[in-house]
């Protein structure tokens, strides 16, 4: 557990676990996902997580995740930006982001 979890209010430390299982699960499931182009459906999903965890990160919570996983680096799509399966990336990214604020923000 992250030192700042003692300093949580009950029910947000229990939610952001519940995201960040849910990112790990999404990562865990899109293993590999930049050798899938004929599938958009794995590049929005990692967009998605990558898009959670760029909005904890914002919030504060960046010590909670980097206590729970390795974050892809900056530019994973790189190259695949114009592409069907790099905008699914992106949009994912978007939706997960907004999701996270929506649910934990301030």
């Amino acid at each position: 557990m992250n030192q700042g979890a003692d300093l949580l209010p009950r029910a947000q430390l229990e939610t952001l676990e519940h995201l960040l299982a849910l990112i790990q699960r999404l990562y865990d499931e899109t293993a590999g996902f930049a050798a899938q182009f004929d599938d958009g459906q794995p590049w929005y999903n990692r967009g998605y997580a990558n898009g959670m965890i760029a909005a904890l990160t914002s919030l504060g919570y960046r010590d909670f995740v980097d206590a729970r996983m390795r974050a892809d680096e900056e530019g994973v799509i790189a190259g695949n930006e114009i592409m069907a399966w790099g905008k699914a990336y992106q949009h994912g990214f978007e939706v997960g982001a907004t999701d996270v604020r929506d649910v934990i923000g301030p």
